[in-house]
């Protein structure tokens, strides 16, 4: 990687290995980098317009997907921010009014299966609802 971070959340995404947000040893990231295995690279994209101390990326509907949790100051505030690959750039990030907890996706079956548990599938379906 090109930084280094930590409590950061990576996802696969047309073929490319996403390193998104996280900490360093001073602060939280707003940087993100791909990793090209074909190259053998990483190379810096956009940053998420969000900081993200605790995050989780996961993919739907061609778009990722990074639900996080930033503190500041003694509050708490969960955030969505979205990335689209074709345009380059990170898009409609709101503010969660429900205070949640974030915890990781999983898949079923092997990575590739459309096998999604139900409950996550359906909030990402209302988050994709409101973003657009």
């Amino acid at each position: 990687m090109l930084s280094e971070r930590r409590s950061l959340s990576c996802v696969a995404f047309h073929g490319f290995l996403y390193a998104l947000g996280g900490l360093n040893e001073t602060s939280s990231l707003l940087s993100t980098e791909k990793y090209d295995p074909t190259e053998d690279t990483w190379t810096e994209i956009p940053g998420m317009n969000v900081y993200s101390d605790y995050l989780n990326a996961e993919v739907f509907d061609d778009t990722i997907f990074v639900i996080s949790r930033y503190f500041d100051k003694g509050h708490s505030e969960s955030r969505v921010a979205c990335f689209d690959d074709k345009e380059n750039r990170w898009f409609v990030s709101f503010f969660i009014v429900q205070d949640c907890t974030i915890t990781n996706c999983y898949f079923r079956k092997a990575l590739g299966s459309e096998s999604f548990p139900v409950k996550v599938t359906a909030i990402l379906r209302m988050l994709r609802r409101v973003v657009t």
